[in-house]
């Protein structure tokens, strides 16, 4: 058991552990420190598939990707029993080029727009307790928010538009339990894209706890493929957020899936 120390250290901890054979390795943690441990193991792993399992203790605020293999939040004990029972299944990995030098991998997905706002505001009111730090934070930054004009590729399809939300996901859920791919498979080889287009304000605070729940109102479109490319025309700086995790690109950033590059320890189904 390793103790981290501060950024990065899960993830040079993951790459060792793969370098020397291990496996299976646990994160004990939250959405981050799972990010930072996925990372680790496909920085040491040929071409990104590691040999390593990758386990998990949920015990952060979000903990997206744990509801969606079937791990109890916040409840250790029971997560640790899953873990010994040893079930495992082979998972699709996503990578997101253009944010920073060389690939990151992400296992639940990468927001743009608001919702890697609302992320970057996650970190500022990580005081506030639960899930609180996610509802106050997002609302603030949602009034302070401009939509900009964006272009949407998937798998060639272009959609262009001033995007309030972009989600491409792998897992159903974000945000601690927010539904914005209902119809997203961790094993289907294909990314769900989530798509808000700039509305009126008052309107989609209205209709926000229907689109949490995953059903499909305002002005949404929701697209399937393997291939995203996201790019801002003007050139300007393209906040993102992969797995909660916030990252720049500039102006332009791309996201792929590698079907079943990755072994997870989860729940039997």
């Amino acid at each position: 058991m390793h103790r981290t120390r501060g950024p990065g250290d899960a993830r040079e901890r993951a790459a060792q552990a793969e370098r020397d054979g291990v496996g299976v390795v646990v994160s004990v943690g939250g959405d981050g420190t799972l990010h930072e441990a996925l990372n680790g193991l496909c920085d040491a792993a040929p071409a990104m598939r590691p040999r390593a399992a990758l386990g998990l203790i949920p015990v952060g605020t979000g903990n997206d990707y744990a509801r969606v293999l079937g791990i109890p939040g916040r409840d250790p004990r029971a997560a640790a029993r899953l873990l010994l029972e040893g079930h495992t299944r082979r998972v699709d990995l996503g990578r997101l080029e253009g944010a920073g030098e060389g690939v990151e991998t992400f296992c639940n997905n990468v927001g743009a727009a608001f919702l890697a706002t609302a992320n970057a505001a996650h970190e500022v009111h990580r005081y506030l307790p639960g899930r609180l730090s996610y509802s106050l934070g997002g609302f603030i930054e949602f009034l302070r928010y401009q939509a900009f004009p964006l272009v949407i590729r998937v798998d060639g399809r272009t959609l262009a538009c001033e995007a309030t939300g972009i989600q491409v996901s792998i897992g159903r859920f974000c945000g601690g339990g927010i539904e914005l791919a209902p119809d997203a498979h961790l094993d289907d080889g294909r990314l769900q894209v989530f798509v808000l287009r700039r509305q009126n304000k008052v309107r989609t605070v209205l209709e926000w706890p229907r689109v949490a729940r995953g059903e499909k109102v305002g002005d949404i479109s929701i697209l399937s493929g393997r291939e995203v490319e996201l790019e801002r025309p003007d050139g300007r700086e393209l906040l993102l957020h992969a797995d909660g995790e916030v990252l720049r690109a500039r102006g332009r950033a791309r996201v792929g899936i590698d079907p079943g590059a990755l072994r997870v320890v989860c729940a039997r189904s």
